[in-house]
């Protein structure tokens, strides 16, 4: 079952804390500040969350009025990248240590930084609105056993009820708690309520309207104050002066997920939309750049998973599996359900067909490179009554062929045509036995649709065509100049479809892309291309 964000905050939190008394277990190390003798503190319940030991509880740093190596804070998000605050920054050639949970100490040295904006505190130019934070570079990785911190994917917003929205790109969390875990320069452990996060302006929830640079549109903010319950404010304290540049985390069962370092005593700039997103990746790009390296590292986004949306009124969503995009690149294009009731996903520019299994959740992956490894692969498919999946195929060798006879044992297959067909869409003459014919609608290739007979044994036949011309139209002779252009650049435009549909009247429809007419295959007989009908939309 689908579960709300703002509950799993609050319950985890309370998991957290059962068994634990504020007034005694609140601190995470035992001999702090001493970076020589310091271990972690197995009384305190953060001590085997994961992300805990990206935390760095010390640097070498002094400040006259506090602590020796106590400020500054800092957060691990790569195994060679740290965040601080741009107000309150340490520089290079600063120390930073680490401990595993077994105290094993680590010592890195910061190398390089990067900042949203030239400028720091204090210096003109200096804005909050850039961000309050700073990446840093350390020079070697840390290893396995001291953990960078995921985010939130850019897309949070999503995950807040839109009856909690004020504005709209802003979340208030009312009278209620949505809880928040929190440090400071004392490595305490500390918790807050959210009481607000401005998401950015309109354009920044979705998108991020400056992604080739920083710009001050669009912060993300999130505001916190003490939680409302009793059990959950016994451990709040107020920030003061010399907690900046501590993480503020959510807690999610087990996990802790970084959504900013302290700015000011109730609000930080949050890592909560695109802009932020974006920015703090280029930061780490930019850091590496001044070392003259390239680490390859960037920020690692929370599997939400299982977690409602709530960005449609009325609607309430949630995804299964990985995020598995790639820029641009459509990774399926083609979705059909199996006599199991097993969802099939057909793989346009993925290397996997995808099939889930909609009782549990569960997937399954078949991979497909030795088929195809085209990022137009096959678009459309359809079940036929032989239990097998076919999909139309556009670049992809032939059409697909997925025999899901034995849910224990899939098979993929397909017709070797040697090229791509450039078809999209599929559909199917089927006698319920297990025979009949599958028609495959031209997008860019020939004018003419494709076919293919199967038998109820698992036999295909081979892909033959059946031409068809579509003749002008007055539309295209009422635009001349355009239709000119149009060919000029996409030559199969005026006579291309996609998608087949079989009427249930021995007629076989292909649905216009760019053609001007409705294409009708007559089933009762096909192989004259005089039996392939055209009407005027």
């Amino acid at each position: 079952m689908a579960r709300d964000l703002v509950t799993v905050l609050n319950d985890s939190a309370f998991t957290a804390i059962n068994g634990y008394d504020a007034s005694t277990d609140q601190s995470m190390y035992n001999n702090w500040p001493d970076p020589d003798t310091l271990e972690r503190n197995p009384d305190n319940w953060m001590h085997d969350l994961i992300g805990a030991t990206g935390i760095p509880p010390l640097n070498n740093k002094t400040y006259p009025g506090y602590v020796d190596g106590a400020i500054y804070g800092g957060i691990l998000l790569t195994p060679r990248h740290m965040m601080f605050t741009r107000h309150a920054f340490v520089q290079p050639n600063s120390v930073i240590y680490f401990y595993g949970r077994d105290n094993t100490k680590y010592t890195r040295t910061i190398t390089h930084t990067a900042s949203p904006a030239p400028q720091g505190s204090g210096q003109p130019g200096y804005s909050q609105a850039y961000g309050d934070y700073y990446i840093c570079l350390l020079d070697s990785d840390l290893p396995s056993d001291i953990e960078p911190l995921k985010v939130f994917p850019p897309d949070l917003y999503k995950y807040f009820k839109q009856s909690g929205f004020t504005t709209t790109t802003r979340w208030s969390g009312s009278n209620a708690d949505a809880t928040i875990v929190s440090t400071d320069q004392e490595e305490k452990t500390i918790l807050h309520r959210i009481t607000q996060i401005e998401f950015g302006v309109a354009t920044g929830m979705g998108f991020d309207s400056h992604p080739d640079e920083f710009n001050a549109d669009g912060n993300s903010i999130t505001n916190y104050a003490s939680p409302i319950d009793s059990d959950l404010a016994a451990w709040h304290e107020n920030k003061v002066a010399g907690d900046s540049g501590s993480p503020n985390m959510a807690l999610i069962d087990d996990e802790l997920i970084f959504m900013g370092v302290t700015s000011t005593t109730n609000n930080f700039d949050s890592i909560t939309n695109l802009r932020a997103y974006n920015d703090v990746n280029r930061l780490i790009e930019n850091a590496d750049a001044a070392a003259g390296i390239s680490t390859g590292y960037s920020l690692t986004q929370y599997n939400m998973a299982g977690f409602k949306q709530y960005n449609i009124d009325g609607y309430d969503y949630t995804y299964l599996g990985q995020d598995i995009s790639n820029g641009t690149l459509i990774q399926y294009r083609g979705s059909v359900k199996d006599h199991n009731n097993f969802h099939y996903s057909v793989p346009y520019a993925a290397t996997s067909i995808v099939r889930t299994d909609p009782r549990d959740d569960s997937q399954t992956f078949y991979n497909i490179n030795s088929i195809s490894t085209s990022n137009q692969k096959w678009v459309g498919a359809a079940y036929a009554s032989n239990k097998r999946i076919y999909a139309a195929p556009h670049a992809a060798y032939g059409p697909l062929i997925i025999d899901t006879t034995d849910p224990d044992n899939v098979t993929v297959d397909y017709i070797n045509v040697g090229y791509g067909l450039q078809t999209r869409g599929i559909g199917l003459l089927d006698n319920g036995s297990g025979v009949g014919a599958a028609y495959l609608a031209s997008y860019s290739g020939s004018e003419s649709t494709k076919k293919f007979t199967f038998d109820a044994d698992g036999n295909e036949s081979a892909v033959t065509s059946l031409a068809y011309t579509v003749p002008e139209s007055e539309f295209e002779d009422d635009r001349a100049d355009q239709y000119a252009n149009d060919i000029a650049n996409y030559p199969f435009l005026y006579r291309s479809f996609w998608g087949m549909v079989n009427g249930g009247n021995s007629k076989m429809y292909g649905i216009p892309y760019g053609s001007s007419r409705v294409q009708v295959i007559d089933l009762n007989d096909d192989s004259s291309p005089l039996s392939i009908q055209r009407f005027m939309v």
